[in-house]
């Protein structure tokens, strides 16, 4: 097994510290790794990104029925319900290393890692608007980890939507097509 770190990050650009550590078994993408060798250097880029984007869209799908629905305590009536904001992007860096990164969209979604890892509770003071002071209660609301449920959950979802995208391509590069 190969340890992988990264970190959560927004369509805005703007990194959050939140460190993740992924652990993958390279077995379990020997199939993978066969097809993608088997085409074309000029069309692995496209392979590669389209099976990223296959795949992300597993988590995605997952990570909007794990997370908690509008309503949940200390949800803000009026603002856009974090599953929406939910969505993937890839990530094409030049050492030729490509990455999806799946997470809620900033800044409507930039709270979800508190729902995520959980947090103090804070509750405003009057006047009650988005900038007011606020005091501590001292307790804390439950980690609910549902990004990293939908991840786990769908390993082998993803690894099958990897795999059937390479074998496509490489299907179609056979054909001639």
């Amino acid at each position: 097994m190969r340890d992988v770190s990264g970190s959560c990050s927004c369509k805005s650009k703007r990194t959050w510290p939140i460190s993740v550590e992924v652990k993958i078994d390279e077995r379990e993408f020997a199939d993978a790794n066969r097809l993608l060798a088997s085409l074309d250097e000029r069309l692995r880029k496209k392979a590669v990104t389209e099976s990223l984007e296959n795949a992300a869209r597993v988590v995605v799908q997952q990570a909007k029925i794990e997370v908690p629905q509008p309503g949940y305590p200390f949800d803000r009536p009026g603002k856009k319900p974090l599953r929406d904001t939910i969505s993937f992007e890839i990530r094409d860096y030049p050492s030729g290393t490509f990455v999806a990164v799946v997470g809620a969209q900033y800044p409507a979604g930039a709270h979800a890692h508190l729902i995520e890892f959980g947090h103090e509770i804070w509750l405003p003071t009057p006047p009650y608007r988005d900038n007011a002071p606020a005091k501590r209660t001292g307790r804390k609301t439950d980690p609910n980890r549902f990004m990293e449920r939908a991840s786990d959950n769908t390993r082998s979802q993803q690894v099958t939507a990897i795999e059937n995208t390479l074998r496509s391509h490489a299907q179609r590069v056979r054909h001639g097509t």
